[in-house]
């Protein structure tokens, strides 16, 4: 659907861990970012309720969630999503017989052939645009990988994965802040795999940082698939660290509806059964809320650390346009060697970058062994993990979200 998949978690099973994981959520504190003010409020811990979760009843078909957690628990930017969703703790899908809607709608050719040119021109217009990559200049461009309409999807499994996505990112957050756990679990991957160890060792090495500035801005996507015969949602991954495509979508959901009503298609596709994406306004309010947080500058300024030469850089950069239209904070993006070039921590834990401090930094970068091409952006990434600026991941979450932790939850 054309709805942003940070918001649409997923099938969590968990076996011989249950018990373990049952601790670590029974006194799960939950948070909220009030819109007026953009700031994180923490509320006392209280005990989840372990009955199977369900969608809220007059939810409909919304899909305009956004979760974000906050290191002390979750913060959720959404709009007018029910409260009653922090009610479980193992969310097993029931088998439900939801089959995905009959959408054979039958097009001409010709007409398929006029869609797809305007939404390549609406892509262009609106800025759903990539680099073409390879060897060409970084100005070739192309526009981002889209369908043409958008595509069924059972709505009781839609809804159910909304349901869950604040307690699976409360679950992110307990496990992101378990050393232990941690430690634990990636042991023998940190024997085999030289990258992993390496983020153990920055882990590790900054733990009295992370507990004198005890904040993180989570941006987590939870991918999913649904089965249809059974209508379960079942779990493909999570990405904690440069969660992608967000402000894309936002456009595609847009794009849909202009291309359905140009073709006079809303009588097959009812605009009603369309989610509203919101994901571009509400993943800025959560880094606005991330600067507001104390003592982490007045300037309000985030670092996105990115790849050079980043073929995704619109939908990184729609972002900076919004949490500049809409919030004033300016946005400076740098690679890890830049920021090893530019960049210091003070005495007091202030991160600096070229002269501005920085209260945010938001990683678009630093997931991959290739990122890090040699000692120098090893040390970047050790320079922004102590200092005082909220991560977007902190390293902990970005252990977090490891293949081995996935298969172990």
């Amino acid at each position: 659907p054309p709805a942003y998949p940070s918001r649409n978690t997923t099938h969590i099973t968990v076996e011989r861990s249950q018990s373990r994981l049952r601790d670590m959520l029974s006194t799960a504190t939950v948070g909220t970012f009030p819109r007026a003010s953009g700031r994180f409020t923490r509320s006392s811990p209280q005990p989840v309720d372990k009955r199977p979760i369900t969608a809220h009843p007059n939810w409909g078909f919304r899909g305009s969630v956004a979760p974000v957690a906050l290191r002390y628990g979750l913060g959720r930017m959404s709009t007018g999503t029910p409260a009653p969703v922090r009610r479980a703790l193992v969310v097993q899908a029931r088998e439900q017989k939801t089959t995905a809607p009959d959408l054979e709608v039958d097009i001409e050719e010709k007409v398929k052939e006029t869609l797809a040119e305007e939404a390549m021109v609406w892509c262009a217009q609106e800025g759903v645009l990539m680099g073409v990559g390879g060897d060409t200049p970084s100005n070739y461009l192309t526009h981002a990988p889209v369908s043409l309409l958008p595509t069924a999807f059972p709505k009781q499994a839609f809804q159910q994965a909304v349901a869950i996505a604040e307690v699976a990112n409360i679950l992110v957050d307990k496990v992101a802040r378990d050393d232990e756990y941690l430690r634990e679990t990636l042991q023998d991957v940190c024997k085999s795999d030289p990258f992993t160890k390496r983020l153990m060792d920055i882990h590790e090495a900054t733990r009295e940082e992370a507990a004198r500035f005890d904040y993180a801005l989570a941006i987590n996507r939870m991918d999913y698939m649904a089965d249809v015969p059974s209508g379960r949602v079942l779990q493909v991954e999570m990405n904690t660290i440069a969660s992608s495509f967000g402000c894309l979508s936002t456009l595609v959901s847009k794009m849909h509806r202009f291309l359905l009503e140009r073709a006079g298609l809303f009588s097959q596709y009812p605009p009603a059964h369309l989610p509203m994406n919101n994901a571009t306004a509400e993943l800025a309010a959560a880094m606005a809320a991330a600067c507001a947080v104390p003592d982490r500058g007045e300037e309000g300024n985030v670092l996105m650390v990115v790849q050079p030469g980043e073929r995704n850089a619109f939908d990184q950069q729609w972002l900076q346009r919004e949490l500049w239209d809409a919030h004033r904070i300016r946005t400076h993006r740098a690679s890890l060697a830049e920021v090893a070039e530019k960049g210091e921590v003070r005495t007091d834990g202030s991160l600096w970058y070229n002269q501005q401090r920085i209260s945010l930094v938001y990683f678009r970068a630093g997931y991959t062994p290739d990122d890090y091409s040699g000692e120098r952006e090893w040390e970047a990434r050790m320079l922004l993990e102590r200092s005082a600026a909220v991560k977007c991941p902190n390293i902990g979450y970005h252990l977090a979200g490891t293949k081995k932790v996935q298969q172990d939850l």
